[in-house]
């Protein structure tokens, strides 16, 4: 490792400001900071903002406008993946400082990122696999649960694969990666394969309504006819007035039954609606509160699947 230092009225030196160009090999960076460690830090996140800049551009190019929110949220975990790494192999080949700022210029092996890079994809595409072992064989709810089981994995495995793509100029799972990007698809598709039956009280029908509409919002069909997946509703009430203020307190237990009849996913919501006016009025709030709960919830939490 060489290292110089130059005056604090000296130029900057040359390698600042025109440092080595990334190879097969290596990749290269310059960072300043108030020492040689924060100088070293910067570098390395220089390194890391080339490689973001890079796959990003790369996915862009690969993805349909139809696709864009897609491809925003996949540059994004691209950007969180990147810098949470941490480069090994890494040494600081000068330095220099120029009145009270230091400079580095960093090396990082490039062959060993690619390396680690390959080590982390091939273990995820591991899990995956045995995840999703025998998928096709599943029933429609069964492959539901398990490709939203293994859509976290999924989406890291593809943020390795394209950070490959870029850094492995000898890149060969280019089918592979392409097979993660179809599990994805299919696990965002797969809601829509899923058909409900609704059984509830008559009583309950602004409830079954509201819940319906969620069911459908995230690609879940909902029809009386079918009898593939029964979804029960059942609910006890409340009535209270605190205040001045007239509150419907509803306690809703959701039962999911299989084509089996076996119950597979339960959840209990307990929720509280306000209003000044009317007990009726009170109890909408509450309704409109549970379609706020199980939206933010996720359709997976939601049912307590």
């Amino acid at each position: 490792m060489g290292c110089a230092t130059s005056s604090t009225q000296a130029p900057l030196v040359d390698w600042v400001l025109n440092p080595p160009a990334d190879n097969s090999a290596e990749y290269w960076g310059v960072g300043e900071g108030q020492d040689l460690d924060s100088a070293r830090r910067t570098a390395l996140r220089s390194i890391a903002s080339k490689i973001r800049v890079s796959v990003s551009g790369s996915m862009q190019s690969q993805t349909s406008v139809q696709n864009e929110t897609v491809n925003r949220t996949a540059q994004s975990r691209v950007s969180e993946v990147v810098q949470e790494t941490e480069f090994s192999h890494v040494t600081v080949e000068k330095s220099s400082k120029t009145k009270d700022v230091f400079y580095a210029l960093v090396k990082v092996d490039r062959r060993a990122f690619v390396k680690e890079t390959q080590a982390k994809f091939n273990e995820l595409t591991r899990i995956i696999e045995q995840q999703l072992f025998l998928l096709e064989q599943k029933s429609a709810l069964e492959q539901f649960q398990l490709l939203r089981s293994a859509l976290p994995n999924i989406e890291k495995a593809i943020t390795y694969g394209q950070l490959l793509r870029i850094a492995d100029t000898t890149f060969r799972d280019g089918g592979k990666l392409a097979l993660l990007e179809s599990m994805r698809l299919n696990s965002s598709t797969a809601a829509s394969k899923l058909v409900f039956s609704l059984a509830y009280k008559k009583d309950d029908s602004d409830i079954a309504v509201a819940i319906g509409d969620f069911l459908n919002s995230t690609g879940i069909r909902v029809s009386p006819s079918e009898q593939k997946l029964i979804l029960k509703i059942d609910s006890v009430h409340k009535q209270e007035i605190l205040f001045g203020s007239k509150s419907y307190n509803i306690q809703i237990n959701l039962q999911l039954q299989n084509e089996k009849m076996d119950i597979v996913a339960s959840k209990e919501y307990k929720i509280n609606g306000h209003s000044l006016d009317t007990f009726a009025s009170a109890r909408q709030d509450a309704v409109r509160r549970l379609t706020q709960t199980m939206k933010s919830s996720g359709v997976s939490d939601a049912l307590g699947l």
